[in-house]
């Protein structure tokens, strides 16, 4: 008679998995939300871009619709304020530059930092 050895996944070797695995997966869980985030004001700010008719539309107009539209979608990384709205040329430019700071485990934070400017033509 022949014996077969079990094979499979023991919980010694699942739990080692999981001591490997785990700070990666935490790890790409905060930079993909940091991303996210970052993709939804850029979203919100060309949206709202795409709204603004004329060229004399004044820079705080533009930040209270950008504050409302935050507001509405929970984004909590940059305040509409922090925000700088430029009117040159026939061209409005909005000034996206923020860091977004995340924890990690302990005393370990992932940062990210975005700088852009997005045009906004009227």
């Amino acid at each position: 008679m022949i014996y077969k050895r079990q094979q499979g996944f023991s919980l010694n070797k699942f739990i080692g998995v999981l001591i490997l695995l785990g700070p990666l997966v935490i790890l790409g869980w905060q930079i993909g939300t940091m991303y996210l985030e970052y993709f939804q004001i850029k979203r919100i700010i060309t949206s709202v871009g795409q709204s603004v008719t004329s060229y004399n539309t004044e820079p705080h107009e533009i930040r209270r619709r950008l504050e409302r539209t935050m507001s509405i979608d929970y984004v909590t990384a940059v305040k509409a304020g922090d925000l700088t709205i430029n009117r040159r040329g026939g061209i409005i430019s909005i000034d996206l530059a923020y860091q977004d700071e995340r924890p990690l485990f302990g005393k370990f934070k992932i940062v990210g930092t975005f700088d852009e400017t997005i045009q906004i033509y009227p």
